[in-house]
């Protein structure tokens, strides 16, 4: 048991508490929707709402689970923002689903009477949507889950793609 909270932090989290943080998983903004709130850690003196990373992890966890259940060309991950996009055709690629990278047509998910429409978001993961790194690591950790929801990969370590591999370059 000492030996897996080293590995994974005192709270058993996917990765140890370190890798949140560096990778500045936690990292909010300075506008708060109600939404939001229950993510919320602190709000720091500079008025940056900081996001309770242990409420990603749990996410992230039960994201995992929920997409490990559907075929993976059912799946769509989108990524608009220049750092997302290599991290989510890894995701994608590594699961089969469907990727839409880069721009795409305002409303496709959310305005049911465009013929693009396609939306039904069940499942929210709270993280810096901004931050190359975090993305990178958010996206290596769904993978990751995912695919041993699905038994496609047995442990931790049978996994041998890194964060470093989901990092965007500059």
């Amino acid at each position: 048991m000492m030996q897996e909270e080293e590995q994974t932090g005192v709270q058993g989290l996917l990765v140890p508490e370190d890798v949140y943080l560096t990778s500045g998983v936690h990292i909010g903004t300075q506008q708060k929707s109600a939404d939001m709130k229950p993510f919320i850690y602190k709000v720091r003196i500079d008025g940056l709402y900081v996001l309770d990373i242990k409420k990603t992890d749990t996410r992230i966890r039960e994201a995992a689970k929920f997409l490990a259940r559907f075929k993976p060309e059912n799946i769509l991950v989108v990524a608009a923002r220049q750092y997302g996009q290599k991290p989510a055709r890894l995701f994608a690629k590594n699961l089969g689903a469907k990727v839409l990278a880069g721009r795409f047509v305002p409303g496709t998910l959310t305005n049911p009477n465009l013929p693009e429409f396609m939306d039904d978001v069940d499942l929210v993961v709270p993280t810096n949507n901004k931050g190359r790194r975090a993305l990178a690591t958010v996206y290596w950790l769904l993978t990751r889950e995912v695919l041993k929801a699905r038994g496609a990969v047995k442990s931790d370590e049978e996994f041998t793609f890194t964060i470093d591999d989901y990092e965007a370059s500059l």
